[in-house]
């Protein structure tokens, strides 16, 4: 799946703060960033639809009384929906943000999107760019979580809450939002001069980094082989031609991340992978960065040995060009 920008017209309304969605007794707030999610969730599935006929389900805290989880530009998140009285076969995975009726249905086709038996679920990144455009705060977020069956029923909709963090932990909206938020970081600037932040984690930042990230119960290695031919990662070595593999991680679980970032990186041509050691199958997010600008982007899933490997060219410290090499070496 490559990710697609958030829409102009979403940014356009940046401004407005909340906004009112649905008709009548169902009205809500909606706020600006859950207004921009919905517009880039519709750009990014353009063969979904609304829910037919209008219909909006009822809603179901699976999990009341837990807290919020902060969520971060380009990670990977599973909205999952488990129902055993579903009535009938899922044809659709539905997502909305702020309201119910702001949902977008996701058809069962699309590769992004599991079946099994009762329950769906749907893998997908929120887009890098998500806090450009938004006040530099956490935002509340509200995900609503549904499928639609072959008859046009609908399951209850389960109800996700999330924060975004687009504001750094000293910010108040952060710190009413997020427990412990000191104990991690939400932005680049809650870390060192040359760090990064990475989903809650502060990481090596370097002029060129790649950096993964999963919520399965798996263990993803991510390696990177270097101009020269050097390895950096599992199978090599933890460090090369100044790179360093900084992050490892080996259970898996919400919010897990690897990283390998170079602080004086050759020019040429990088290529770089990822390996399924043991687990579940899953689906990953992997990213290439130089300083601010995002040079490559990939949501793939794995179930064994290696993924696609991927090459990039990297020039003078500022340019980046990326190609996919599916083939393999």
């Amino acid at each position: 799946m490559n990710i697609r920008p958030l829409m102009a017209m979403a940014c356009a309304t940046f401004s407005f703060g909340c906004f009112s969605a649905g008709g009548g007794k169902d009205d809500v707030e909606v706020s600006e960033a859950e207004v921009a999610l919905n517009a880039w969730l519709r750009d990014q599935y353009p063969e979904g639809h609304a829910p037919r006929g209008g219909n909006v389900p009822e809603t179901q805290d699976p999990n009341p009384g837990r807290g919020v989880s902060p969520v971060y530009p380009g990670q990977l998140i599973r909205p999952t929906v488990t129902n055993p009285d579903v009535g009938g076969g899922i044809v659709s995975m539905c997502i909305a943000f702020g309201s119910p009726s702001s949902g977008w249905c996701i058809p069962v086709e699309d590769d992004d999107v599991t079946v099994e038996g009762n329950s769906a679920a749907v893998d997908f990144t929120l887009p890098p760019e998500l806090c450009d455009g938004l006040s530099q705060i956490c935002h509340d977020v509200r995900c609503y979580e549904f499928a639609e069956t072959e008859f046009g029923t609908f399951t209850a909709a389960d109800i996700e809450y999330l924060a975004s963090a687009c504001g750094q932990c000293d910010e108040p909206s952060c710190q009413d939002l997020i427990s412990e938020c000191e104990a991690q970081c939400l932005t680049d600037e809650d870390c060192g001069a040359e760090e990064a932040c990475l989903q809650g984690v502060c990481v090596g930042g370097g002029a060129l980094r790649f950096s993964l990230s999963w919520s399965s119960s798996t263990d993803f290695d991510l390696h990177v082989v270097t101009p020269s031919g050097a390895l950096i990662g599992f199978e090599g070595s933890s460090s090369a031609d100044s790179g360093e593999w900084d992050q490892d991680n080996t259970s898996g679980g919400s919010g897990s991340t690897e990283n390998i970032f170079f602080s004086n990186p050759l020019n040429g041509e990088y290529q770089y992978y990822v390996n399924h050691y043991s687990g579940d199958a899953g689906s990953f997010s992997l990213f290439v960065t130089a300083g601010d600008q995002i040079l490559a982007s990939h949501t793939e899933s794995l179930g064994g040995g290696d993924s696609p490997r991927h090459t990039i060219t990297f020039t003078d410290g500022v340019d980046g060009t990326s190609n996919s090499n599916d083939t393999g070496w």
